[in-house]
């Protein structure tokens, strides 16, 4: 892959991550570190221009991406649903999707299809 395409595929990459984590609203985590991780935390984070809190911050989240790879954790079923109405291919969250994607609550058609709704029976008379 040249130099461009590996740039711009980060730039693709990039954009998609923020975009997922753009979603909802923030959520506050307290992590205790001992005293000797916690000065290996602050040297790297001040070495490298960035405040502890969120050096630590992209650190965990490339962490949670290498356990996604590690584990075969998938945010869509590997195998297309359907097209779109544009041709494209559709694919159904995994159930690991809807949970990161808080969709547990969702309705999507899949889940619907098999419900049974009842339908009364409407018996019209006109009486004259």
């Amino acid at each position: 892959m040249s130099n461009l395409n590996s740039y711009l595929q980060k730039m693709v990459d990039d954009v998609a991550a923020k975009n997922k984590r753009a979603r909802g609203e923030e959520k506050r985590l307290t992590v205790v570190l001992s005293d000797y991780d916690h000065r290996r935390l602050k040297y790297i984070s001040d070495k490298l221009g960035e405040s502890a809190g969120a050096f630590a911050r992209n650190i965990l989240v490339a962490a949670l991406d290498d356990a996604e790879k590690l584990l075969k954790l998938e945010e869509h079923d590997p195998e297309p649903r359907g097209t779109d109405v544009h041709g494209d291919d559709f694919y159904r969250l995994s159930d690991y999707g809807h949970y990161i994607n808080n969709a547990a609550d969702d309705l999507e058609d899949d889940l619907l299809k098999d419900l049974e709704v009842p339908v009364p029976e409407l018996n019209w008379s006109i009486d004259e």
